[in-house]
């Protein structure tokens, strides 16, 4: 059942939510999140099924899919960080770190040890994985995209935002 897939999604009346509102944000991150195990904020597979979802029951054309422009910074034994463009920059400066990509979750990771000898993974979205995101917005006919949040210097996500809209 719905319930047992999305056990929290009795807590919204999604029918009569789609009902009254011009357009509704779908949260599609933090599948991951600062205070669970590492691992990607919006793996595709999760994004899609969100999405499959909610248009059951929302017309397409009033959903706007959330996009992450952040990621974390989980270290073992110690507190989960945010991580924006800005701080991966830092990190990239001070740290030797192993970019990897998972193709299960379409989503871009890195690996490093800090100067504790602490072993860190960043996961965060990378242009390929907010790529396949988008498209997935676009195959869908959703009403767009929105982000969290502007302010975070992800010049991939706007750099391909850009780049889609020109191009239409």
């Amino acid at each position: 059942s719905a319930n047992s897939v999305y056990p929290h999604h009795g807590f919204y009346d999604y029918d009569a939510i789609g009902g009254i509102v011009d357009r509704v944000v779908i949260m599609a991150y933090d599948y991951n999140y600062k205070t669970s195990p590492a691992g990607p904020v919006a793996p595709l597979w999760w994004v899609e099924d969100v999405v499959s979802y909610l248009k059951t029951i929302i017309p397409t054309e009033k959903i706007l899919l959330g996009l992450p422009t952040y990621g974390y910074d989980w270290g073992e034994g110690i507190d989960t960080a945010t991580v924006t463009a800005k701080r991966l920059q830092s990190l990239k400066n001070q740290y030797n770190l192993t970019e990897s990509f998972d193709e299960a979750s379409m989503s871009p990771y890195y690996s490093y040890v800090d100067n504790n000898g602490v072993s860190h993974q960043i996961w965060l979205e990378n242009r390929a994985s907010l790529n396949t995101k988008l498209e997935v917005a676009l195959d869908n006919n959703l009403a767009g995209v929105s982000f969290w949040r502007i302010g975070n210097g992800f010049t991939d996500l706007y750099d391909l935002l850009a780049e889609r809209m020109t191009g239409n």
